[in-house]
């Protein structure tokens, strides 16, 4: 009996640390603490972060101030480490707990980097800083989550001259990664840069970029190339879904740029889809490059630009093959922007688009409609209309369901097959 009370005595403390390992402990974090404590409870909280963050651990920080990171941690046992700023929702245990703690905003004060797998980023305000990129997930990193963050590059300019701030917003390398329920702003260049595969993003807002690209009159140290609100190479089974485009600057609001590249022997994004997403640039003439891509997925879109002649819409190249378009409003599509003369549309399937202008390049299917005045709600913002700040959801009267694939709209069509 004495040798099964030992065995089992010691599978519990071989349990109790497999837990440990894996699940690992809540450390609490303030900034604004008048001594730096054990980390165990608010009222015995750390002033920052560790210098070496632990796998499986949660991370609680309150409001305040935090010193630029990159987040290195071996992936180790493979554990998700958690780092998220702390609300009343949401702080991890009551002792020594006050709601002004998490009232307001957790800032980094410049650039974070996440360079190893398995992290939970959520709830931060991060100042851009250094010419560089605000937020970045580096190629060998999987399963990292950036969550409910504000993302502002600090654009600084003179008048002439950009002087400080960041030249991208998010950069997103690696597998499995996922960039959620944000908002990125106040770019110099490149709102979101994307390299990878099975990378999924949603819900987010990205505006207000300044355009630094070799399209613009604002130059400087991100003065780089186009300057777009997605900029995507190498990009496979990817999922863009229920994001928000608004006053973007220079070229696009999406644009892939395999071919820009390496011209002579192009590498193709592969299988992505787009859905329920909004974009809304009064300041470009083409708000999507759709090229060199096998596999691309259009449902339920605005893509809304400038009406300039041939321009307004899509960019389509010949080099896309496997493309489906369904229930989308589009301006218009441009086939000859990026092909010099192709009109051929046999590579796609697609139905039941509403377009305002048929510009005679791209073939309408008998499902799909030309309207002139689609009938955005309080109508539609005109070219002389570039003092609209934020054209929200109420603005276009959408009711848009995240995550799904039929968008539920409340929109005025003239057509009531559109309803």
């Amino acid at each position: 009996p004495s040798i099964t009370v030992r065995m089992r005595v010691s599978y519990l403390f071989f349990l109790s640390w497999i837990l440990s390992t894996v699940w690992g402990a809540t450390i609490y974090v303030r900034s604004t603490s008048r001594t730096n404590g054990t980390g165990s409870s608010w009222n015995d909280s750390l002033l920052d972060l560790p210098a070496t963050l632990l796998r499986g651990n949660t991370y609680y920080l309150a409001d305040g101030t935090y010193a630029p990171r990159i987040f290195n941690t071996s992936n180790g046992n493979g554990a998700m480490i958690k780092v998220i700023h702390a609300t009343s929702a949401d702080h991890g245990n009551e002792t020594g707990w006050q709601i002004s703690f998490g009232s307001g905003k957790a800032f980094f004060s410049g650039n974070v980097q996440f360079t190893t797998p398995n992290w939970f980023f959520s709830g931060f305000y991060v100042n851009g800083s250094s010419y560089g990129t605000t937020v970045s997930v580096q190629p060998n990193c999987q399963n990292v989550t950036l969550d409910h963050l504000t993302v502002d590059g600090n654009f600084v300019y003179n008048g002439t001259w950009q002087i400080g701030g960041a030249c991208a917003g998010v950069l997103m390398r690696g597998a499995y990664n996922v960039l959620q329920y944000s908002e990125v702003f106040n770019i110099a260049d490149d709102g979101i840069v994307l390299d990878g595969r099975f990378l999924t993003i949603k819900g987010n807002t990205v505006h207000n970029l300044h355009g630094c690209g070799t399209d613009a009159i604002l130059f400087g140290p991100c003065n780089n190339g186009h300057s777009d609100g997605v900029e995507s190479a190498h990009l496979n089974d990817t999922v863009f879904s229920g994001n928000y485009f608004y006053d973007i600057k220079s070229t696009s609001a999406f644009f892939l740029n395999n071919y820009f590249e390496v011209p002579a022997n192009p590498i193709y994004c592969n299988r992505l889809r787009l859905e329920n997403n909004i974009i809304f640039i009064p300041d470009t003439g083409l708000v999507a490059y759709i090229q060199f891509v096998n596999g691309i997925q259009l449902y339920n879109n605005i893509f809304w630009g400038i009406s300039q002649g041939r321009y307004g819409g899509l960019a389509v190249g010949k080099n896309v093959t496997n493309m489906e378009m369904y229930n989308n409003i589009v301006m218009s599509i441009n086939t000859v922007h990026l092909t010099g003369n192709s009109t051929n549309a046999t590579f796609a399937s697609y139905g039941n688009n509403m377009f305002t202008y048929d510009i005679q390049q791209w073939p309408l299917s008998r499902s799909d409609y030309v309207v002139p005045n689609p009938g955005f709600f309080n109508g539609i913002p005109t070219v002389n209309a570039k003092t609209l700040i934020d054209p929200t959801s109420s603005i276009l009267n959408l009711n848009f369901q995240l995550e799904k694939n039929i968008l539920k709209s409340n929109l005025n069509f003239s057509n009531q097959k559109f309803q």
